[in-house]
């Protein structure tokens, strides 16, 4: 019977589409990215100069040490400081492979490292950067004086401007340290890893202390503005004491930066210091005076009127005098202590990659290079007062 024979065929048809139904595999997804080998050597480096590796990456196989590396993407086994092409494996490896990789690797532990410190500075600067190695012109505008009456029918008049210009020229700060062949053939991991720690902690350093030393220059006054005048000077700015960091002083000083007029209008600017600066030795006596719930003397039976947060209180490493402090007020209000950057606001790193001419030929090692381009200045210093105690 054909129709029996037909009805047979598709009840086995059937039954045979349910059960490799069942089989398929679903749900597997799709393959987002494939790592290149010379991305997992790349990562491989990270990870023995000590970054960590998260998330996808973390399973990143690691190297026994930098002679690894170097063998892995040159083939220079003999360490002659050439690339051997016929005996590295990696696709895309050619002669400035090492040090790109060396260089990607270094330049970020490097901005771990420099990030990782504090950045006393931050809160009392103005920060920009800048598109040229022009000197930088820090404009204050003057202020105006009240607006005039405008009679039903006159005209507007009007109103007189001035502004104050200070200049800065960019400083370029720089040294590089040598990768010598030894140093790889001795696999010096440590040595190769404290590299980039401390040309972080260098670069941190000069420029702690480049901002340091706008208070502290010419024996505390300062440096010289377009004015004529000292940043800090009793007669010519009104930013200048000699009175010991207490509760009575800090309110002294307050009242002093509040009455400081504005240029051109000669309107008080009415600005109140929020940051007090202090050496190691006074932080314990400015945060007594700015945290204590009560008062800081011993009579004290009232509350602390002056209380804050202790981030008021910035010690500046720097400052060497245990009695000297000052005062400055937040950069979004008056700009003080102002800092240009050019080309980042974190130091840069550079790796020489000629294997066949420079320190490479001449000396067997790899040289590492950083740089830090930035200008210091003052934008207007009635944002600063200054305590020279003798």
């Amino acid at each position: 019977d054909r129709a029996g024979v037909e009805e047979l065929i598709g009840v086995y048809r059937e039954a045979y589409a349910r059960t490799a139904a069942q089989a398929s595999i679903r749900g597997l997804g799709r393959v987002s990215d494939v790592l290149a080998p010379m991305d997992r050597v790349s990562l491989a480096v990270e990870r023995l100069m000590g970054l960590p590796l998260e998330g996808r990456h973390a399973d990143i196989p690691r190297l026994s040490g930098i002679r690894e590396a170097y063998d892995l993407i040159t083939g220079d086994w003999e360490r002659h400081g050439v690339f051997r092409g016929e005996r590295v494996t990696l696709a895309n490896a050619n002669t400035t492979t090492m040090s790109q990789v060396v260089a990607n690797a270094l330049n970020k532990v490097l901005l771990r490292q420099f990030e990782a410190r504090p950045r006393w500075w931050a809160p009392i600067a103005y920060e920009e950067d800048f598109p040229t190695l022009n000197d930088v012109r820090w404009i204050s505008v003057g202020g105006f004086s009240d607006l005039d009456a405008v009679a039903e029918g006159g005209p507007y008049v009007e109103k007189a401007y001035g502004d104050h210009v200070e200049t800065s020229a960019f400083v370029k700060r720089g040294n590089y340290i040598g990768l010598t062949l030894e140093m790889i053939d001795r696999d010096d991991v440590a040595a190769v890893r404290a590299i980039p720690r401390r040309l972080a902690h260098a670069a941190y350093r000069t420029l702690s202390a480049g901002v340091a030393g706008l208070f502290t220059a010419n024996a505390g006054v300062g440096p010289l503005l377009s004015d004529g005048v000292a940043l800090f000077d009793a007669a010519g700015h009104g930013n200048l004491g000699t009175t010991a960091l207490s509760g009575n002083a800090w309110q002294a000083t307050v009242a002093a930066m509040f009455k400081q007029q504005e240029a051109v209008s000669g309107k008080r600017l009415g600005v109140r210091p929020r940051y007090c600066l202090v050496p190691i030795d006074l932080e314990k006596a400015a945060l007594e005076i700015f945290t204590s719930d009560v008062a800081p003397v011993d009579t004290a039976a009232y509350r602390n009127v002056l209380k804050r947060s202790e981030d008021s209180v910035l010690v500046v490493p720097e400052w060497t005098d245990a009695t000297d402090w000052a005062a400055a007020a937040d950069p979004a209000e008056l700009e003080g202590v102002c800092i240009g950057y050019r080309f980042g606001r974190t130091p840069e790193l550079f790796v020489a990659d000629g294997e066949t001419s420079g320190a490479m030929f001449t000396n067997d090692e790899m040289r590492i290079k950083v740089r830090f381009i930035y200008a210091l200045g003052i934008g207007d210093y009635r944002a600063l007062y200054k305590h020279n105690v003798a």
